[in-house]
């Protein structure tokens, strides 16, 4: 009748007419069974049907991707009529107010107002109380033959109406009137379980805790109880009642779970300025007033229940309830987080489940894991953290080495800037590791790739640059790079920040893996960025394969052989491990824990492998090392050491290289010959190395 009553003003006075088309279980078949999936139907129509929707206030999250934002076009006193009351709860969703509530619905505490007077009780505030009031009456009540008489019905079935319940209980037993919500694990939340499960073993209730809303509804009207929790009714005639909030862990705490109707505009609507007209007159404070609050309804404007209304209306009972949301926001799926949260309280309720055991299970609905530094869950981020930050200590306090005297020669293959660059690369991959702690996000997604992929190519930069000016062979292009040494280290590095900024254009999607504990793993939403995280891929297998091709032909360099050996090692552990990435990228791991080593494992053995090989190993070396007196003793031990050939075996191979002729290719053969060449040192130094071909024969010359 309102409803019909506002649709009249409307089209009197503001010259817009509205056409109301109610969906209910009795006109749609399709509501009965998917209320959301026929409202979602609807909203994404286009060109839309309706332009303004009523919808119950638990789908906001919902429905708020078709809904468009009222604080944008409604005017700002209009907003502020709503924001203190319960719309701020039922209404934002991600600082969008995708609707404003029409209708509210909340429970309360009806109470029999016969049974009380004549056993001189009074309305129970808290759960004890209700216990203790409830047993005793019906204790006399039974001497009476009373004995169709229900205690309290709790509504704990297996609906959303259970939901309901729980959400408002736990509210119950807060710690003072402005605590928020308790959090799921905590231990206002245990004591609420624990007494959900007194009431129902102290009163021997458990059938009518399961029973659903038509069994209140029966009772109530049959005056067949002594204390039932149902939604607020605002006129029952002929039955003696008493309305009072729900009683609460302690005296003036309660809880009420807030149901109702909000009213929002389609984003796709083709006549939004009529809407949000007609939107601002059906929300106005007149109209509240009017239809709501003056025939004692509640109403979401709390502005509304001043002097003059009050002394219309008994104001004290919407004063004094204590609203709560249920929690829609946890999920962009609420039926099924309700249908869990409520089957994994019930296990504790009317199961053998302990409570704690059971709200961790909720807790898992929605809480995402990830690395950290508490040990509550498992020691595994902190021994992570550790080990990275102890490595990486390691990695920094041994540039101090070359410095050292005894040290230096060992540190004579790459300058000290060069050494400090291998080390950096090789920090900069291990530190991707501490990105996994927290909550994923873009920006970290971007990071990860940003330290590992330029790390990787700082470690190995300076090796490769000195790779290649060793070729054993003249060419231009070992005497072009000889010159221009950091140009070339920071062209390598441009190359990972140019194909970095193409993966940027596509952005970083965050993933939640909703396995038994939900975890965020990070993905490209493009096929674009996909290709060019590829190309970064091809990248480094490509610095990787040139680098194995260069200690290929550099292998027996007498001068060299023990740097050029050692240091290729990283290159088979980065192949390795790249393909590991690509594996383990491929493959879905359902415990986070697992993940997180993996991964952590993968740029560990990077990093260290490289640091061994292209650094660490000098240190360890010379330690070792026995003849420690004299630099050129040292020198000598080196040859003896790793030079399993001498000047005249040189001469063999150089001459026995010739042997390929007409068996192999000629690219073939230099490689084979530059591959066994073992220079001395006076023939290296003087850079005249050179292959001739004459005749189908390859020639080495060493002038």
């Amino acid at each position: 009748m309102s409803i019909q009553l506002q649709l009249m003003q409307l089209e009197n006075n503001l010259n817009i007419k509205i056409n109301l088309e109610l969906y209910t279980e009795g006109n749609s078949t399709h509501l009965q069974s998917d209320y959301e999936g026929t409202l979602d139907y609807i909203l994404s129509k286009k060109p839309p049907k309706y332009d303004i929707i009523f919808y119950d206030n638990i789908w906001s999250r919902r429905y708020s991707s078709y809904l468009i934002n009222l604080k944008n076009v409604l005017p700002e006193e209009h907003i502020k009529l709503y924001e203190s009351g319960v719309a701020s709860q039922t209404c934002i969703v991600d600082n969008k107010w995708v609707g404003l509530p029409v209708t509210v619905d909340f429970d309360i505490l009806y109470s029999n107002e016969k049974l009380l007077k004549k056993y001189n009780k009074t309305i129970p505030k808290t759960w004890d109380e209700l216990i203790n009031i409830g047993h005793e009456i019906y204790e006399e009540e039974k001497k009476l033959n009373n004995t169709d008489l229900v205690i309290y019905n709790g509504l704990f079935a297996d609906t959303e109406v259970g939901t309901t319940s729980l959400t408002e209980f736990i509210y119950s037993f807060r710690e003072n009137l402005n605590s928020k919500m308790p959090y799921i694990t905590s231990t206002e939340t245990i004591r609420a379980l624990e007494m959900i499960k007194k009431i129902k073993t102290d009163l021997n209730i458990e059938s009518e805790f399961k029973k659903d809303e038509m069994f209140t509804i029966d009772k109530l009207f049959s005056e067949k109880f002594i204390f039932l929790k149902f939604w607020y009714i605002n006129s029952i005639p002929y039955i003696s009642l008493l309305y009072s909030p729900l009683p609460g862990g302690k005296e003036g705490i309660s809880g009420s779970s807030i149901g109702g109707f909000n009213i929002g505009i389609n984003q796709y609507s083709t006549k939004i300025n009529e809407s949000i007209v007609a939107l601002e007159y059906l929300t106005s404070k007149d109209i509240q007033k009017k239809y709501f609050a003056e025939k004692n309804m509640y109403s979401p404007i709390p502005s509304l229940y001043d002097e003059s209304l009050c002394e219309k209306v008994n104001c004290n009972l919407f004063k004094d309830i204590q609203l709560i949301a249920r929690p829609t926001n946890y999920s962009d799926d609420y039926k099924d987080y309700s249908q869990k949260f409520r089957k994994n309280v019930y296990k504790y309720l009317y199961g053998n489940e302990t409570a704690i055991n059971v709200l961790r299970m909720i807790e898992d609905l929605t809480k995402i894991y990830y690395l950290e530094l508490k040990i509550e869950d498992t020691l595994v981020g902190l021994i992570i953290f550790l080990s990275c930050l102890v490595i990486i200590f390691i990695m920094l306090l041994s540039l101090l080495f070359p410095f050292i005297k005894k040290f230096k020669l060992y540190f004579n293959y790459l300058s000290l800037k060069s050494w400090f660059i291998t080390i950096t690369g090789c920090t900069m991959i291990l530190c991707t590791s501490f990105v996994n702690f927290g909550l994923m996000t873009v920006y970290k997604c971007h990071l990860k790739l940003i330290l590992s992929s330029i790390g990787l190519t700082l470690s190995l930069a300076p090796t490769l640059y000195k790779l290649i000016i060793q070729i054993p062979l003249n060419n231009k292009y070992s005497k072009w790079c000889k010159n221009i040494k950091y140009q070339f280290i920071i062209f390598l590095v441009m190359i990972d920040i140019i194909i970095n900024s193409l993966v940027f254009t596509s952005h970083y999607e965050v993933i939640e893996n909703k396995y038994e504990k939900i975890y965020q793993t990070c993905k490209l939403n493009k096929i674009f960025g996909e290709i060019s995280l590829d190309l970064l891929l091809i990248y480094k297998l490509i610095l990787t394969i040139t680098m194995i091709f260069l200690s290929f032909i550099e292998w027996n360099i007498k001068s060299i052989k023990y740097n050029v050996q050692i240091s290729s090692f990283c290159n088979y552990i980065n192949i390795l491990s790249l393909m590991l990435i690509i594996i383990f990228d491929r493959i879905k791991i359902e415990n986070y824990i697992l993940f997180n080593i993996i991964q952590c494992f993968i740029y560990t053995l990077i990093s260290v492998s490289n640091y061994i090989s292209l650094y660490g190993f000098r240190i360890i070396w010379r330690i070792i090392d026995k003849n420690k007196s004299e630099e050129n003793q040292i020198i000598k031990n080196i040859i003896n050491k790793f030079s399993s050939t001498s000047d005249s075996s040189n001469q063999k191979k150089c001459s026995s290289s010739t042997e390929y002729n007409g068996k192999i290719s000629n690219v073939k053969n230099k490689i084979l010959i530059m591959h066994f060449m073992t220079l001395s040192e006076n023939d290296e130094s003087t850079g005249t190395v050179s292959v001739e071909e004459s005749n189908n024969t390859t020639i080495l010359s060493c002038k």
